[in-house]
């Protein structure tokens, strides 16, 4: 599913940058600034601000419901 048209971002996409974020020593929160600015995008328009944060709270759900992540 397209996150953000105007960045080309889908929620496939913010799964991956999650993963590798939230797999850092110290990993910061995983607000939509920290995942976009981890794929090197940046909201534009920011007609996708509400959508990609209900994508991240679904991601960290599911990430976090097959192990992938810790809750902590």
């Amino acid at each position: 599913m397209i996150v953000c048209s105007c960045q080309q971002v889908s929620d496939f996409d913010i799964e991956l940058a999650l993963l590798d974020i939230l797999n850092q020593p110290e990993a910061p929160i995983p607000t939509p600034g920290v995942v976009y600015r981890y794929m090197q995008r940046r909201m534009q328009c920011c007609g996708c601000a509400p959508l990609a944060v209900d994508v991240i709270y679904a991601k960290l759900e599911d990430l976090d419901a097959r192990g992938l992540i810790c809750d902590a």
